[in-house]
């Protein structure tokens, strides 16, 4: 199949996603295959952003967080200072994405036991935050 008969494929399936990524729905609505006509459900993508409050609250978080929020088909996953801090991994929120950032008196070790736990898609690399750690 030719590139431009992929783009229609992919449009025709309701998706807008390069080959080999995740797909997410642009609409819901009957889907005509055929003869037949089934209804799509719009799936919700969670984002959980596992940081400290002073970092979720800079501008530069709140801008990306707001731009995230105005996708219809996206959900925000905020862990508290008092989650990250105090309840143990097992009785974090459950996300499909997780991002995370390190800053000072986050728990970079318990952030990624949750990884190995749950098993999100990770957006960035925990164990290389270790390096951020050393310079601060």
């Amino acid at each position: 199949m030719d590139e431009q008969g992929e783009d229609e494929e992919r449009t025709s399936r309701g998706t807008l996603a390069p080959q080999g990524s995740v797909e997410v729905p642009l609409a819901v609505g009957p889907v005509c295959e055929g003869n037949q006509v089934e209804t799509e459900r719009k799936k919700t993508l969670s984002v959980g952003v596992c940081a400290m409050d002073v970092k979720v609250s800079t501008a530069a978080m709140q801008s990306i967080l707001k731009r995230m929020q105005f996708q219809d088909y996206i959900q925000i996953v905020s862990f508290s200072d008092y989650i990250i801090l105090n309840k143990p991994i097992e009785e974090w929120p459950l996300c499909d994405c997780l991002i995370a950032f390190y800053s000072k008196g986050f728990p970079l070790d318990k952030a990624i036991a949750y990884v190995n736990l749950r098993h999100p898609f990770v957006i960035n690399d925990l164990e290389m935050q270790y390096n951020l750690m050393d310079s601060t």
